[in-house]
């Protein structure tokens, strides 16, 4: 439940085709006992019960790959931050603690954990890690924190991004980490031996909902917003509704990632094939500027993406001696 937008007769909470544009914890604060102290009984016995009731009936379910206990929960670099009051760090702080202790003694098949990946934590059986940039290096630091080595035994915990894959076409000025880089960063980690290549979930949600998966921040309630307008390309999200892919190159990529098959005719992303990209990387190509593409049969599609600057235009120029895509 979202208490930032009205909720209509038939349950729906917002403005249809706007997003909601926030999240509230849950539990909310006035759940989690006195605002005034932080009450460890009290937690236990509210939020307990609820947690193995979760996770009891599908604690062995090979369906189930881990369980995430806490996401992103207040701490102390928060409240110095000002986004966090001092109850909710202290809460956030028992919540964590106790519930993976809960899970851990219900004995599940899978690992329990809890983001954020901080080194040594007590409350996580893997790293847990959410990354939104295009850094790469960087992301190297955190997977492999626990590492010593390129061998993969010194890697105590092993890591996965639980959160990834958001892309620059939403006005976010950079790429945050797009599909087809964070593919690229994890197929250069393969090539280059890496102690390990983590597991990441590519979108918060694999629907393209009414969330933040459709923008970057969330446009206010209001219909009449422009910014509530529906975006071309949503920032995060793999299908939508109808289950068509976000972009066709993206959901190839992932089926080349987990099979090890090449469902292409053609493709090209212009990244060097290496796992510590740093920072953001384009091909700047000028007017007239072309490339060939490998002749397919009938009925196969071309998707390319760009940033377009100025007064610039994108053109796929298709002829029957040899397929072009021109600037």
């Amino acid at each position: 439940h979202d208490e930032c937008c009205p909720q209509a007769p038939d349950g729906f909470v917002g403005f249809r085709g706007c997003s909601n544009g926030c999240w509230f914890a849950n539990p909310q604060d006035h759940q989690r006992g006195d605002l005034q102290s932080a009450n460890h009984s009290y937690l236990e016995e509210t939020f307990q019960p609820y947690v193995e009731a979760v996770v009891k009936p599908l604690m062995n379910d090979s369906r189930v790959l881990f369980w995430e206990v806490f996401n992103e929960p207040c701490e102390w670099r928060h409240y110095e931050a000002k986004i966090c009051t001092k109850f909710e760090v202290e809460t956030s702080t028992i919540l964590k603690e106790a519930a993976y202790v809960w899970v851990k003694e219900l004995d599940p098949s899978t690992p329990v954990i809890s983001c954020w990946a901080e080194h040594n934590n007590t409350f996580s059986d893997v790293l847990d890690v959410h990354l939104y940039n295009s850094d790469f290096e960087s992301w190297n630091q955190q997977i492999f924190s626990e590492c010593n080595s390129t061998d993969s035994s010194t890697c105590s915990r092993g890591a996965v991004v639980t959160e990834a894959g958001a892309r620059w076409y939403q006005g976010a000025g950079a790429d945050m980490g797009s599909p087809a880089t964070v593919l690229n960063y994890l197929r250069g980690l393969k090539d280059n031996q890496a102690p390990f290549v983590p597991g990441v979930m590519l979108a918060w949600e694999l629907m393209v909902g009414n969330s933040n998966t459709r923008w970057i921040g969330g446009p206010p309630c209001d219909p009449a917003s422009t910014a509530a307008r529906e975006p071309m390309v949503p920032w995060c999200g793999l299908l939508f509704p109808d289950g068509t892919p976000v972009s066709y190159t993206e959901a190839g990529l992932v089926r080349q990632h987990l099979t090890g098959r090449d469902p292409f005719l053609f493709i090209s992303t212009w990244l060097e094939d290496r796992g510590n990209l740093s920072g953001d990387e384009y091909l700047t190509v000028n007017r007239s500027w072309s490339w060939p593409v490998t002749k397919g049969g009938p009925g196969y599609m071309v998707e390319a993406a760009a940033l377009i600057t100025g007064d610039a235009g994108l053109i796929f120029a298709w002829g029957q001696a040899k397929d072009t895509a021109q600037l």
